[in-house]
């Protein structure tokens, strides 16, 4: 039996695919904004590697709490709520954040 996949069935997925896009999508606005932010400061200040995994490591610490708080994931431990994801989540930021920097510097 296969679950409801896709945002356009939110409300007819499971708590544990409800947390990851959850997270996925808040990665992705993170992305973008500090793409915009290390583009924008980039001749300031010169050296962003370690603003842009602050950025990264708040956002999925705090959207880890907030699925933990919204949806029941009583079988998953804290560990793994942070880990859900954070391969696929790193990666993705890792690529759209570089993608709107190069935009925004150049």
């Amino acid at each position: 039996m296969s679950t409801k996949q896709g945002i356009q069935n939110f409300n007819e997925m499971e708590d544990k695919d409800k947390a990851y896009l959850v997270k996925l999508l808040t990665i992705l606005v993170m992305a973008f904004f500090t793409g915009i932010l290390t583009g924008s400061i980039y001749p300031e200040t010169g050296n962003i590697g370690r603003l842009g995994i602050l950025i990264f490591l708040a956002a999925s610490v705090g959207s880890s709490f907030f699925v933990k708080s919204k949806y029941d994931l009583s079988e998953m431990s804290d560990v793994q709520i942070l880990r859900h994801g954070v391969i696929v989540t790193f990666l993705t930021y890792i690529f759209f954040w570089v993608t709107i920097f190069q935009f925004v510097y150049f």
